[in-house]
């Protein structure tokens, strides 16, 4: 029997065998080829963003001179899968479909490339701090090394948000490197080298104290953004299946498994990679912030 002619003599039903799981002649189901390509994107982008990210991490302590080479790997990356995306989803989906989907994944890769560049920037700023012999002496790194915000014109108190934002995505530039200093009892700084601490001046300390300040509130910032944007993201879903279920529209997102496989794979990578990466990296600098206040106020007010 046709299902496309019901019995009952009322109109007949449009048919959805372009873009529905439906079995063909041979018995094998189209919509299941699209399930393995879907699942096969989203595990291969995963692993690619997990393995640049640790390497990146185990790796980077031993490279002295990191620039942006990790950022522009990760764009390219994304760049790639995007336009691999794209091309599989024209050749394989309702071509009705390929705006809805190209939102969507646009979204979806955005939101990673964000992700993705403030955590190797992070990572650039914490392996560029561990270098160091001593975990206290890791303060003149930072002043000497590059820097991930300016703090020289922000007042004490709250850094503004805009300033940290542009200076996060434009490439930094190195620090004004010290002198060789002269060693003062006030400016030595406590560590396993003794007499051989170098010497930092109270401005240096005063930058290395508004940095890893702003540092720290920047990433809340993240770590929340993050959440905002995956609630924006599962909202959008909702709001397009409801779309749907109403009146299907010309272009629409159908309510497939291989429709939801993105979602599903994003939400398994945030929980598993991104935010644990981010807490980890949350309480890294706070517990930082905390042992270089302790050693800026040692310097700044010993007697």
């Amino acid at each position: 029997m046709d299902p496309e002619f019901p019995p009952d003599g009322s109109h007949p039903v449009p048919s959805t065998k372009a873009s529905s799981c439906v079995n063909d002649q041979a018995g094998s189901s189209f919509c299941s080829i699209r399930q393995i390509v879907y699942v096969s994107i989203i595990g291969v982008y995963s692993l690619v963003f997990l393995v640049t990210t640790v390497l990146f991490y185990l790796r980077g302590k031993y490279i002295r001179d990191i620039k942006l080479r990790s950022i522009r790997l990760t764009l390219l990356q994304a760049a790639m899968g995007y336009v691999l995306t794209m091309g599989i989803l024209l050749a394989s989906q309702d071509r009705r479909q390929v705006p809805c989907y190209v939102y969507l994944w646009g979204l979806h890769i955005g939101y990673y490339l964000w992700n993705t560049m403030l955590i190797c920037r992070t990572l650039q700023f914490i392996v560029k701090a561990r270098m160091s012999e001593d975990r206290m002496l890791w303060v003149v790194n930072l002043a000497q090394g590059e820097r991930l915000c300016d703090c020289a014109s922000q007042p004490r108190g709250r850094p503004a948000l805009g300033p940290l934002l542009r200076k996060l995505v434009t490439p930094i530039r190195p620090l004004r490197q010290t002198t060789t200093p002269t060693p003062t009892p006030a400016g030595r700084l406590p560590g396993r080298n003794g007499p051989s601490d170098p010497a930092l001046a109270p401005s240096d300390l005063f930058l290395c104290r508004h940095r890893c300040r702003a540092l720290n509130r920047l990433l809340k910032y993240v770590f929340l953004g993050g959440l905002v944007l995956l609630l924006a993201y599962c909202l959008t879903i909702q709001l397009s299946n409801a779309r749907f279920r109403a009146s299907p529209p010309v272009i629409s997102c159908h309510g497939t498994f291989s429709y939801y496989t993105p979602l599903l794979g994003m939400l398994a990578l945030d929980m598993l990679v991104v935010y644990p990466v981010a807490a980890y990296l949350l309480w890294y600098v706070a517990d930082a912030y905390r042992i270089r206040s302790e050693l800026v106020k040692s310097i700044l007010f010993s007697p």
